[in-house]
């Protein structure tokens, strides 16, 4: 991929399962190919992510789901109450939570 009207850069898609899974992360949605804006939207995020090494990133939706659940006493929310999308029908029934999708949660 060359980004750029001179072509001097190049991106690097990492993809490869076995790398997702050694991050607890094996069926990650950012192993798929991305358009180009996206991929430079992910690359100043990460570069705002390091660039302020304090603040608590909440990166992944496991990570996000862990904050929110793991509250104390009454605070505590169910995935339900989470942000998210059903998907499937009966035993293929999927919860996806906090989809980063314009489509509204249901």
């Amino acid at each position: 991929m060359r980004p750029g009207a001179l072509h001097r850069g190049r991106l690097y898609h990492v993809h490869h399962k076995r790398l997702y899974a050694a991050i607890g992360e094996p069926d990650n949605r950012k192993r798929r190919p991305a358009p180009i804006g996206t991929l430079a939207s992910r690359l100043m995020l990460l570069d705002l992510v390091l660039d302020e090494p304090s603040r608590l990133w909440l990166g992944t939706s496991c990570d996000k789901r862990q904050s929110f659940t793991e509250l104390d006493g009454d605070k505590r929310l169910d995935d339900v109450d989470l942000p998210h999308l059903r998907y499937g029908i009966g035993r293929d029934r999927v919860l996806r939570l906090f989809p980063t999708s314009s489509r509204s949660a249901r």
